[in-house]
């Protein structure tokens, strides 16, 4: 079924009852561990879980998939740890379609995929402790536009640097990506802090060092609400080491340590 439904993936770890059509979940799988295994080469997917709830994927390196590295969709209290994602076709770790994701992502590392760690229509979600290097964008919490947003999201104590490749448009991804570190787009309730951005350069909508912009005209989705970005060290980046598109409420910079942004006056 995972073959037919979602593609010729390495692991795969689906729910009980699914919906094939509608992608509806009726009886969950719960607490499946994947551990200590290398993933390489899939056409589709390393590790893949959709209907989960308590899976825990540690130890795992997954290496040029042509689809997602480690991922999981429509789950629940999901962790990634201590992981290693390289060179994946989309993103090395992904958190999807989850109103109550409550999914731990810690002390991975991303290299050289699309995104590094991407968060798109979740919720609940800590992000800690994680290297992201050489991706196009190093960790994105997107609002696509579907019920629900995104957000909620707590991103701390990682490190964001050289995310330089350049990915080209797609049915996926709508625009060109380059030089993003940590991108809000749309993202609701969500802290940024304490993180190490340096040396992520672009001339693309995600460039920059920590970017927080409306996901209206992109995904159709919302303008950001109540994020606060807080105790950042930020440097080196290009255009700006912080950047807000002015759209929103309740959008807090305070205490971060960088050399400009745009509008000016965001750094301390």
């Amino acid at each position: 079924m995972c073959r037919s439904a979602f593609g010729v993936t390495g692991v795969c770890i689906l729910a009980k009852k699914i919906d094939v059509t509608t992608g509806r979940v009726f009886k969950r799988v719960r607490n499946d561990t994947v551990t200590g295994l290398y993933v390489a080469g899939f056409p589709d997917n390393g590790v893949f879980g959709y209907g989960t709830d308590g899976l825990t994927v540690t130890n795992v390196t997954a290496v040029n998939d042509g689809g997602y590295g480690i991922s999981r969709f429509v789950s629940r209290r999901t962790l990634f740890a201590d992981d290693v994602a390289i060179g994946n076709d989309e993103a090395g770790f992904y958190v999807g379609d989850s109103p109550h994701a409550d999914t731990v992502v810690r002390d991975n590392i991303a290299i050289g995929n699309q995104f590094g760690i991407f968060v798109r229509h979740a919720r609940h979600v800590t992000v800690f402790h994680n290297l992201a290097t050489r991706n196009c964008e190093g960790i994105l919490v997107l609002d696509d536009g579907q019920r629900g947003g995104a957000g909620n999201a707590t991103i701390t104590d990682n490190t964001v640097l050289r995310n330089n490749k350049f990915c080209k448009k797609s049915e996926e991804t709508p625009v060109n990506l380059r030089g993003g570190g940590i991108l809000l787009l749309g993202a609701t309730f969500s802290l940024v802090a304490h993180n190490e951005v340096t040396r992520n350069h672009g001339r693309q909508v995600n460039s920059g060092g920590i970017v927080v912009l409306s996901a209206k005209k992109l995904t159709h989705g919302h303008n950001p609400r109540h994020d606060t970005i807080l105790g950042n060290v930020a440097f080196h980046n290009r255009p700006a080491d912080l950047i807000w598109d002015g759209r929103g409420s309740g959008i807090h910079f305070v205490a971060n340590h960088c050399g400009r942004s745009r509008p000016m006056g965001l750094c301390h």
